[in-house]
């Protein structure tokens, strides 16, 4: 396995990781809405420009931020290779456009652990104090 070549953010460098692999809807968190068991986040929505996949907590204090094109990017490196700068560079931009919009909202991300396999980060995980999932909901692209 490869090191990833794209770093975490730096919001998450000091939290340890999640894998990838290892995550469901149910752990680490409960991600009980739109989370799909296959593909983690399954809400697309639109903000500051960028689309990205969500999914969140019931309460809406926790949310999985996850680029669009997932299988693309990851791909997009080179064959054989397990980690992808592409797909990375992407689940970050997604991150900071997320974070660009909450802080704009007045909500407070408090923690930030990266999801990441095989070299790559496939998202990020943000622990919020308050709801920050119900108004991603009305930036859902149709």
């Amino acid at each position: 396995m490869a090191c990833a070549s794209t770093p975490v953010a730096p919001e998450a460098a000091g939290e340890n990781p999640i894998s990838t692999v290892g995550m469901t809807c149910s752990k680490p968190y409960r991600l009980t809405r739109d989370c799909s068991l296959m593909w983690g986040a399954s809400r697309e929505v639109f903000v500051e420009g960028y689309r990205i996949k969500v999914a969140g907590s019931e309460a809406g204090d926790v949310i999985l931020v996850m680029e669009p094109d997932v299988l693309e990017n990851a791909l997009s490196g080179t064959p054989f290779v397990l980690n992808s700068p592409v797909h990375s560079q992407s689940t970050n931009n997604s991150f900071y456009a997320l974070r660009c919009f909450l802080d704009a909202e007045k909500i407070e991300v408090t923690r930030v652990r990266a999801v990441t396999s095989f070299g790559n980060i496939d998202g990020d995980v943000l622990e919020l104090n308050g709801d920050g999932y119900s108004l991603l909901e009305e930036h859902t692209r149709e």
